[in-house]
C-alpha cells in the first residue's frame, strides 16, 4: 500500500451514479509517459525497480540526463554528482537492484571483454571496485546480454555473448555466466545442461528475470513451455505447460518478462517469433504450472524490443519498444510506459465518528474504488435539519487530531485534509461518489476519506465527525 500526493486528477470529483467493481488484468497507460516521450529508445535505456525505496529507476547511457526514477507516478530526472561512462556499443549494458546492499547496478561492456560496474544509491552513482574478470581474451569483445541479482542466495548473475572465430571469415556465438557470490567472489559459469536460445548472437534480453515465488533467476528459452531456473549452482529445468496456446504461441525476441509479486505469476509481453509480432501479453501460474494468454482489452503499442520492471505498488511496468507495423518500418510511440496488474480495490475502516443528535455519521462503501471507475460513498444518521451541511474530507494518513478544544468531545480529525467538497444532502442521509481517473500510475494508490456533518445540537462547537476510511485504488 502506497500513500503519495494525490494528483490533481483523482480529486476531480463529480456527483454520479453507483458503479459496480470487479477484478480483472488490464495494461493501462500511464499519465506520464517517461523520459522524453517520443524520444525514449528503448536500446538505450534499461529499467529496475528498487524495492526499498518504492521507484522505478531508468537509466540511459548515451543520452542526457540519464538518471530517472518513477516517483509517485512521475518520471522525474536525477541529478547526479557523477555519470558512468557511455559504452562503446549502445546496447551494451544491463541494469538490476540489488536489494541486500539497497543499490541500482549498471553492468557496462568495453573493448577486451572490460565490465565496468556503476552503483546507485538513489543520491549518486559509483564506480564498484569490484568489476567481474574480463569475460574474454578473444579479438572479438563479448557483449553484455543481462545482469539480475538473487537477493536470497545474495548473487549476481552476469550473462554476456561472446563472438569465437571459428573459420578465416566466420565466427560462431558462446553464451557464458559469471556469478558474483555473497562474499563477493567472482566464477565463470556455462550454458552446458541446456539448449540457448540466441537471437543475433545474444541471449534475448527480456528472457531472463528474478522470479521470487520460485527463489530464482529464470530463462526463458521458449524452445518448449518449460524454461531454466538458477538455484545458486547449476540450471534445473522447471516443467511447464500450455492452456489454449502452443508454444509457437509465445515469443522468441524481442519481448520482455518480469514477476508479478502481487498474483505470483512470470509475465512475458511482446517480441516476436519466426519474424511475427507477437502483440500478447502471457502468463505463468506457478499453482498450475500453466501458460495462457492473458485477455486484456488494451496493450502497449510498442511491441518490440520494451523492458520490463517491477512496478512500485504491485503489478509490472514496461516501457519504451517500437511498434512494427508491417510492411511500414518500426517507429517509436507513446505513451511510453504502461502498467499490468491485478490490484483489488479496497476500502478499509481506520476509526470511528462521534456522536451527534441523529446518532453516529456512519459512512459506508456502496462499491470499491476501482481505475476508471466511481467510487460511491452512502452517509446515514445525519441531522434531518434542513440547514444540515456535509464536507467531504479527502487526504492522506495522519495521527487523529482530537477536537475537543473545538467543542467537539469524543470527535477526531482522522487524515490529513488534501481536498474537500460540499456533499449534497437529504434528510438523514448524503451520497458522495468520486470519479477515479484511468490512469496506471493510480493503481495501488491509498487515499483517506472522512466527512464533518454540522449538527447545533450536539456540542459547542456545531459539528460532528463520520468514521473514516482508507481507499486503495484496484483494477477494475
Amino acid at each position: 500500500m502506497r500513500h503519495a500526493p494525490l494528483p490533481v486528477s483523482i480529486l476531480a470529483l463529480a456527483f454520479v451514479t453507483a458503479a459496480a467493481s470487479a477484478q480483472s488484468t488490464g495494461w493501462h497507460a500511464m499519465r506520464d509517459g517517461g523520459p522524453a516521450h517520443a524520444r525514449f529508445v528503448p536500446e538505450v535505456a534499461g529499467m529496475a525497480t528498487d524495492t526499498l525505496r518504492g521507484r522505478a529507476v531508468l537509466y540511459r547511457p548515451t543520452l542526457a540526463p540519464r538518471t530517472w526514477e518513477l516517483i509517485a507516478g512521475t518520471w522525474r530526472p536525477i541529478p547526479t554528482a557523477n555519470l558512468p561512462p557511455a559504452p562503446p556499443v549502445f546496447n551494451d549494458f544491463a541494469l538490476t537492484f540489488d536489494a541486500n546492499r539497497g543499490v541500482t547496478i549498471l553492468a557496462l561492456g568495453f573493448a577486451q571483454g572490460i565490465v565496468e560496474l556503476w552503483e546507485y544509491d538513489g543520491v549518486d552513482w559509483t564506480r564498484s571496485s569490484n568489476p567481474p574478470p574480463p569475460l574474454s581474451t578473444t579479438l572479438i569483445s563479448p557483449r553484455v546480454s543481462t545482469i539480475v541479482h538473487d537477493p536470497v542466495r545474495n548473487q549476481l548473475v552476469l550473462i554476456y555473448a561472446e563472438s569465437i572465430p571459428s573459420g578465416p571469415f566466420s565466427s560462431r556465438e558462446v553464451l557464458g555466466m559469471r556469478v558474483r557470490d555473497a562474499q563477493g567472489r567472482w566464477s565463470s559459469q556455462t550454458f552446458t545442461n541446456f539448449n540457448v536460445s540466441t537471437v543475433n548472437g545474444a541471449i534475448p534480453r527480456g528472457a531472463v528475470t528474478y522470479h521470487a515465488g520460485l527463489q530464482a533467476i529464470v530463462y526463458l528459452p521458449f524452445d518448449t513451455f518449460d524454461f531454466q531456473a538458477w538455484n545458486g549452482t547449476s540450471w534445473q529445468t522447471v516443467a511447464a505447460t500450455g492452456t489454449g496456446i502452443s508454444v509457437t504461441s509465445l515469443p522468441k525476441s524481442g519481448f520482455a518478462s518480469g514477476y508479478d509479486d502481487t498474483t505470483d505469476r512470470l509475465v512475458v509481453f511482446g517480441g516476436s517469433r519466426s519474424g511475427n509480432e507477437v502483440p500478447d501479453t502471457f502468463a505463468w501460474e506457478r499453482s498450475s504450472g500453466r501458460w495462457s494468454r492473458q485477455a486484456t482489452t488494451r496493450r502497449p503499442i510498442a511491441t518490440r524490443d520494451p523492458v520490463m520492471t517491477a512496478a512500485p505498488g504491485g503489478g509490472v511496468l514496461v516501457a519504451g519498444g517500437f511498434e512494427c507495423p508491417r510492411p511500414q518500418p518500426c517507429r517509436i510511440v507513446t505513451p511510453a510506459v504502461w502498467r499490468l496488474g491485478v490490484v483489488t480495490g479496497t476500502t478499509t475502516a481506520i476509526g470511528p465518528g462521534c456522536a451527534g443528535s441523529a446518532g453516529i455519521p456512519t459512512m459506508t462503501p456502496r462499491n470499491q474504488p476501482t481505475l476508471g471507475g466511481r467510487f460511491d460513498l452512502d452517509l446515514t444518521s445525519l441531522p434531518a435539519a434542513p440547514t444540515t451541511l456535509t464536507l467531504g474530507l479527502i487526504g492522506v494518513p495522519s495521527p487523529p487530531v482530537p477536537l475537543a478544544a473545538a467543542g467537539m468531545p469524543g470527535c477526531s480529525l482522522r487524515l490529513t485534509i488534501h481536498a474537500s467538497l460540499l456533499l449534497g444532502t437529504t434528510p438523514n442521509s448524503a451520497t458522495w461518489s468520486l470519479t477515479i481517473p484511468d490512469v496506471g500510475d493510480l493503481l495501488g494508490l491509498s487515499f483517506d476519506v472522512q466527512a464533518a456533518v454540522t449538527d447545533a445540537a450536539a456540542n459547542a462547537g456545531g459539528l460532528v465527525m463520520s468514521n473514516a476510511l482508507r481507499a486503495t485504488v484496484g483494477m477494475r
